[in-house]
């Protein structure tokens, strides 16, 4: 992917290559209800979608009968320290199908999204009851940062600006419609300037300030 350095509305001549680690990263998650019936429901439904092989296949032992077993003592499960082991255990099983599914998505991201939702785990940022603002902070890998965008319209994604150390010139990275993304190639604990802006079917519903970000 090549980007045009841009300064006010006149192109320049300096080109810049926008290298893979560009692109968001997608995180799956597992978004069970707080009650007890919500969290098992929500295993179930993991449970069933775990035996599709459209993009991988996930053992049946991670599913079977250990994981059946595991929603029971859920349901099963009584007073505040029984449903909290129940939940610990249930929700380490779910964690060993959702660790395939997250490698799967990092080796096929243009799909990420798709493949994340067709086993039943929830895209995180995507969604969601917490209230979100424009936000970065330095991310997990070297070299990278994450965003926190804000939750808009159905059909809206965001433009992504990086800005130079004087906020004079800008290259863009790839557009996404999460709502958590993050993106990389910088130099470790270097000081990135973000700006982040919400489109709608085409049309500018909001851009942040520039968000200045240190890089992990």
């Amino acid at each position: 992917m090549v980007a045009r350095l841009i300064k006010g509305n006149k192109y320049k001549d300096t080109i810049f290559v926008l290298m893979s680690t560009w692109n968001p990263i997608v995180t799956a998650t597992i978004n069970a209800p707080d009650d007890a019936e919500g969290r098992a429901k929500c295993a179930e439904h993991i449970q069933t979608d775990a035996a599709k092989i459209l993009y991988i296949t996930i053992p049946p032992i991670l599913y079977g009968t250990v994981l059946t077993d595991l929603i029971k003592a859920m349901r099963d499960a009584v007073g505040e320290n029984e449903v909290k082991k129940a939940w610990n255990d249930l929700n380490a099983q779910l964690k060993k199908i959702l660790a395939l599914v997250q490698a799967c998505m990092d080796e096929n991201p243009v799909s990420a999204a798709i493949i994340c939702e067709y086993y039943s785990f929830h895209v995180k940022g995507k969604g969601g009851k917490t209230t979100q603002v424009f936000s970065g902070e330095p991310g997990v890998a070297a070299g990278t940062i994450d965003l926190i965008l804000p939750k808009g319209e159905e059909g809206c994604c965001y433009d992504l600006k990086v800005w130079n150390a004087d906020r004079t010139a800008f290259v863009r990275a790839q557009p996404t419609d999460l709502t958590h993304v993050t993106i990389g190639n910088f130099v470790s604990g270097s000081m990135q300037n973000i700006s982040v802006a919400e489109i709608c079917h085409g049309v500018l519903v909001r851009e942040s300030q520039i968000i200045a970000v240190r890089a992990k």
